[in-house]
């Protein structure tokens, strides 16, 4: 007879436990005051040691319950006491003062301790939330729980400080030859009238971003789901798009099979300008593509301007964010992700990414895209 068994057949009909590291318990009382001190000074002794290396950080929670023979929780529930209050409570102590701080979520924030944790935030955008609560405490003694924190994160200040992809920046953007150009094109920008501006842009359009999406596994019998898709789900489009400001039609696209290259973009553009969607003496905007610039189409400029009089304006290098039409793209893929794939299906058997994008597109709405162009261009104020 193994151990484990025999000591289960001991404890059996009595009130008393044994927890992950071999020890006893009493089932719905505390440990006693001499296990408390003795995790005490086991977590003091740990943390004297980091001191005398000169490291940072603090000692490992679970090797001292190990030692202890202790949970967890009950190691951490220590720790807190000696960082609120530089020693162990009694259990006296803590049934007399229900005030006093035991834990996580003992007191409320201060204007003070809400500031401090803001410019946690702006220091460090990642930090766990664990993180804030150990360095709020550090910073002004207050003690919170890490939901306290969540709940200030998400509904006490002007926008929920929700956990997002960070926007990759790369390091060349700050170049002095790109931050002159920054204020070039944003200085000419602000002597235009927006509704003439057209920002223009082009994207790879997979049915994968239609039919890749997450789905539960099966709750009963831990089975994970099947996707039935389409037989061209791996099939590429392109899509060429162009936003501004009219309200006839915010978007004007045109998606067409396989990778776009310079001479089909032209095309498009002279298929907008042919649509009225580009008129003449509008500003064209776009990025710095190779088949927008480069050698295959080093003349669009000079072509646009001596046949249509339509003049080309690039953004500058590593602006995406000033892009309208990246925000179209951004709002396409989310909103491909929530189709419904049987009703989709059911009415066409072929290029179902392309027929879903082309629904998509055709529902902005000029308020949509006015949304777009002030998040991209918030900075000139009131001018859109």
């Amino acid at each position: 007879m193994s151990g484990d068994v025999y000591m289960d057949e001991i404890l059996s009909g009595s009130n008393v436990a044994t927890n992950l590291f071999g020890g006893f318990y009493e089932i719905g009382k505390s440990y006693d005051i001499g296990t408390k001190a003795r995790v005490a000074e086991a977590y003091l002794s740990a943390k004297a040691i980091i001191v005398a290396r000169g490291n940072g950080g603090e000692p490992n929670i679970s090797n001292i319950a190990s030692d202890c023979q202790v949970g967890w929780d009950y190691v951490h529930k220590v720790r807190l006491e000696l960082l609120c209050h530089g020693r162990i409570l009694t259990p006296e102590e803590i049934r007399r003062n229900s005030n006093a701080p035991r834990g996580p979520g003992a007191q409320t924030l201060s204007s003070y301790d809400k500031f401090v944790i803001l410019q946690l935030c702006i220091e460090e955008p990642s930090r766990s939330l664990s993180g804030y609560r150990e360095w709020l405490y550090r910073y002004t003694g207050t003690n919170v729980s890490t939901s306290t924190i969540r709940r200030l994160l998400k509904h006490g200040f002007l926008y929920s400080a929700n956990l997002v992809k960070p926007n990759l920046v790369p390091y060349d953007k700050f170049k002095p030859d790109n931050v002159e150009k920054a204020i070039e094109y944003m200085t000419m920008l602000k002597c235009l009238d927006f509704r003439r501006v057209v920002f223009g842009d082009e994207k790879l359009l997979k049915g994968q971003e239609l039919f890749d999406r997450k789905a539960r596994i099966n709750p009963v019998t831990g089975e994970r789901p099947k996707q039935v898709v389409d037989s061209d789900f791996r099939m590429t489009h392109s899509i060429t798009a162009f936003t501004s400001l009219t309200d006839e039609i915010p978007v004007w696209y045109r998606i067409h099979e396989g990778n776009n290259d310079a001479d089909q973009f032209a095309r498009d553009i002279e298929r907008a300008i042919a649509h009225g969607f580009i008129k003449e003496y509008d500003v064209l905007v776009l990025d710095n593509a190779a088949y927008h610039r480069g050698k295959e189409n080093a003349v669009l400029e000079e072509w646009l301007w001596e046949n249509f009089a339509v003049f080309v304006l690039f953004l500058p290098a590593r602006a995406p964010e000033w892009n309208p039409v990246e925000l179209v793209w951004n709002t396409l893929v989310q909103r491909l992700r929530c189709v419904n794939l049987a009703e989709l299906r059911s009415r066409y058997k072929n290029n179902a990414a392309a027929h879903a994008a082309s629904e998509i597109l055709d529902g902005m709405t000029h308020k949509t895209v006015v949304k777009f162009y002030k998040k991209c261009y918030h900075i000139l104020g009131d001018r859109l």
